[in-house]
């Protein structure tokens, strides 16, 4: 493997760090903008490390061996594709979860942990509701890249 090849790989990955820390955020288009930068970053590593194996022999083997790694494994497998996605096609990788607010019909252990919260008043009181709240939140997307549909990974 070529060190220079090793060198840029290593920038690589920092940029990709560098886009993950960005997400830190609750602005939907600075989140957009890192998560995409990530898949970017990530996927460069594999180009310079790629050009770096066809040094020699023993190289080549790693790389095509890290390269079935990366299309058997779901999560590397959705990177790449997610990727692929937004390097050459006009494709949503991920989107914003708009969230909601329901009154849901509270199981026994809320009423349990509800009464236990209110064991010290000593004023009347009695539950009007329970309310359930999701947030607002980012979410990936399956990924349709040629005429497969890559599924996001339950690991995530």
């Amino acid at each position: 493997m070529l060190q220079k090849a090793v060198d840029k790989a290593r920038i690589e990955i920092a940029n990709a760090e560098e886009s993950l820390t960005s997400m830190d955020t609750n602005d939907w288009a600075t989140i957009e903008k890192g998560w995409n930068g990530f898949v970017g970053a990530a996927g460069r590593v594999y180009s310079k490390l790629q050009q770096g194996a066809k040094a020699d022999e023993a190289s080549r083997a790693w790389f095509e061996e890290a390269v079935r790694t990366r299309s058997a494994d779901p999560l590397l497998s959705y990177l790449w594709t997610a990727r692929n996605v937004v390097e050459h096609t006009i494709e949503e990788v991920s989107g914003l979860n708009p969230g909601y607010a329901r009154e849901v019909e509270p199981i026994t252990s809320d009423r349990a942990a509800l009464e236990a919260s209110m064991a010290d008043e000593t004023r009347p009181w009695i539950p009007l509701g329970l309310i359930e709240v999701q947030w607002p939140h980012p979410q990936l997307l399956p990924l349709r890249d040629r005429q497969r549909v890559v599924p996001v990974p339950n690991d995530i």
